[in-house]
């Protein structure tokens, strides 16, 4: 009871300086502890320890799958992708193939026997397809956290609602105390908003994202192909599986910036098949296509905040300003 009081009797400038404080040190807490959640108490795994679609699935979605998918049949001559102004097409240059993988032949199988528009492929069974297969991708990542596990995120919510209920009885005690003695609460009422937005935008751990260990290992795996950045002087190094890994984790859009002229053939079509359809199901952490990403959530800055979160709460989002918050 005499904290209550002791909240109510705080002036309103001063309770929004000290709520914004206890905000930001409560968010970049909640991170920190997360991050070392998962790179304290699990390993980090080896990159060749996935395949190049389980690299695609944390990194892009179901679109960068389905590049990849693309790539590999295009290099094993069983398609072609023609392109005019208008449109991608796709056409089998070997019919009746049968392929190990589940994802290139499911694709392959969808092309049909005539050349068709790539968007004509995403059905509704095609979409769904996708997604089904796509989860068996998931489901190894979760084993290896790199997405969180039912587990994990179980623990990480756990702080996440404990912490922005703290927040929001802190808060909204004053705003009720602020309402009852007809004191100003306009900003006070923005703050609390704000703290919700980012709570649920930043803090919130999502199944199909990448844990701060999924993170790291693509930072991690990025840092393993450096040696793509100059591929005259690695040219050697360059062969089918390290191709493909590359374009998982990287995207078309980094070798159609690059020049790897007479050293490795990619059909750059492959991202503007992508492009034609909005449908082709949620990503990672991106759709930022193909840039060279430098850092373990999205592509730089256009991904960098929404991915990471580190940017999310600063003394404009959680905090600063002064005004009216009700108390005198």
């Amino acid at each position: 009871m005499i904290l209550l009081n002791f909240i109510i009797e705080i002036p309103g400038a001063t309770f929004l300086l000290i709520y914004a404080v206890v905000a930001i040190l409560l968010f970049f807490g909640i991170k920190k502890f997360s991050t070392n959640y998962y790179t304290e108490n699990y390993e980090m795994p080896l990159v060749n320890a996935f395949s190049p679609y389980h690299i695609a699935t944390l990194k892009w979605g179901v679109k960068g799958v389905v590049q990849t998918a693309l790539y590999r049949l295009w290099k094993n001559n069983l398609i072609e992708i023609k392109t005019d102004a208008k449109y991608v097409k796709l056409s089998k240059k070997i019919f009746d193939a049968k392929i190990e993988n589940e994802v290139e032949q499911y694709i392959y199988n969808s092309i049909g026997r005539n050349s068709i528009i790539f968007k004509s492929l995403y059905t509704i069974d095609f979409r769904k397809k996708m997604s089904e297969i796509n989860e068996g991708f998931k489901q190894k990542l979760s084993e290896f956290h790199l997405i969180p596990s039912q587990e994990d995120a179980s623990k990480q919510n756990l702080w996440f609602y404990s912490s922005l209920i703290a927040l929001l009885f802190f808060g909204g005690y004053k705003f009720i105390a602020g309402l009852e003695r007809d004191k100003p609460v306009l900003f006070l009422s923005i703050f609390l908003i704000i703290t919700i937005i980012v709570w649920f935008a930043a803090l919130k751990q999502k199944a199909k994202r990448p844990s701060p260990l999924g993170k790291l290992f693509l930072k991690n795996a990025v840092d393993e192909f450096q040696w793509m950045r100059k591929p005259k002087e690695n040219k050697d190094l360059f062969n089918d599986e390290s191709t493909t890994y590359g374009l998982a984790l990287m995207g078309v859009g980094f070798f159609a910036a690059t020049d790897f002229s007479g050293i490795i053939d990619i059909p750059l079509d492959i991202d503007r098949v992508t492009r034609q359809s909005n449908s082709i199901g949620g990503t990672s952490c991106g759709g930022c296509s193909g840039a060279f990403i430098s850092t373990g959530g999205g592509c730089g800055s256009s991904c960098g905040s929404s991915c990471s979160g580190g940017s999310s709460c600063s003394g404009s989002s959680c905090g600063g300003g002064c005004g009216g918050c009700g108390g005198s």
